[in-house]
């Protein structure tokens, strides 16, 4: 199925830098830093926009946005750093401050979602960040320890779906990852192999080493992945 979208001078996406879905719903972060709400049938709603100000129950920037179960709206804003919260009319709710720590700058950081009423995953260019709103501080990071999760993350690089939360990243996608909510981890789900490259790694002959592949991508009981060079 292919869902038009209502187009007029209120609703134009241009270049979009976010999608969401959520009963039924799509929200749209355009170029022009507002989230755009339109219904199943594509039929326009509702903008942000006339909510962008210097006010307290305004917004600067939305470059990150993220609606919850409720359908509440939140605007990640990583230069103050806050989160503006709206409701589904777009009305304001709350302003929760964040302290962003140190190894997340406010020059990396790129969006952020909504695990639980106190957790939230925070994200910058290389890192995933659990932050708690109730203790404001990182409760975990996930970078080196998790070989996977290296190289650029992006912003459409969680969902949740069917009650649990999945990652991948955009390039190269070959895996896709869960969210372990009680270890605060992301665990491999899926591997592709969308080029048919598989071998037996004890195949590999006695003269060629590791080396010849650029990264050792994830291990699980059955799979090995190496990426080669070319």
């Amino acid at each position: 199925e292919i869902i038009p979208l209502e187009t007029n001078d209120s609703c134009l996406v241009g270049e979009h830098h976010s999608m969401q879905v959520r009963n039924g719903i799509v929200y749209i972060t355009n170029e022009q830093k507002e989230v755009l709400k339109f219904d199943a049938k594509g039929k326009f709603l509702r903008s942000t926009l006339p909510h962008r100000g210097q006010r307290t129950d305004e917004y600067i920037i939305a470059y990150s946005s993220f609606v919850d179960e409720e359908d509440n709206l939140e605007i990640y804003e990583m230069y103050l750093p806050r989160i503006q919260k709206y409701t589904k009319e777009f009305d304001y709710l709350e302003t929760i401050p964040v302290e962003v720590p140190n190894t997340l700058s406010t020059l990396r950081a790129r969006t952020h979602a909504k695990l639980n009423d106190s957790i939230y995953i925070l994200t910058d260019v290389y890192d995933i960040h659990f932050y708690s709103i109730t203790e404001k501080r990182t409760i975990k990071t996930l970078h080196e320890d998790v070989p996977p999760l290296l190289g650029q993350t992006t912003q459409l690089m969680m969902v949740d779906y069917d009650n649990k939360w999945h990652y991948s990243r955009s390039y190269s996608c070959d895996t896709l990852f869960y969210l372990d909510e009680k270890e605060l981890t992301f665990k491999p789900e899926l591997i592709f192999d969308f080029g048919g490259k598989s071998f037996n790694v004890n195949d590999m002959p006695a003269d060629m080493p590791i080396e010849y592949y650029q990264k050792y991508l994830v291990e699980t009981d059955k799979l090995l992945v190496l990426e080669k060079i070319n």
